[in-house]
């Protein structure tokens, strides 16, 4: 998946997460045109950069558990200029995270 392509996922399932209108882990999958996998991939990537997700059975939706703002810092257009990528490993285990920053000519 493209860079650009996986900000704008990300800034959606955001908003449907704020919103506590992502439904169950198939529903989240399906209404974002991905797996189930990388709806866990994307949840992983929000607890590296500091958001604390979890689902809720009262909002039948995944939730923020603590105040959490999810930004590019850029717009899609500039990022659309960068050759390179990023990679988001969260250790469930150890609650560490590892996030390498990639970028070409």
């Amino acid at each position: 998946m493209g860079m650009i392509r996986m900000f704008k996922k990300h800034e959606q399932m955001d908003q449907l997460i704020r919103q506590k209108r992502t439904g169950t882990m198939k529903e989240f999958a399906k209404k974002l045109g991905v797996s189930e996998r990388q709806i866990w991939r994307y949840i992983e990537n929000i607890r590296c950069l500091g958001g604390e997700v979890e689902y809720s059975y009262e909002h039948n939706s995944y939730v923020y558990t603590q105040s959490f703002r999810y930004e590019l810092g850029s717009t899609v257009e500039e990022l659309a200029e960068i050759k390179g990528g990023f990679s988001c490993n969260y250790d469930l285990i150890r609650h560490t995270c590892d996030i390498s920053l990639y970028w070409g000519d």
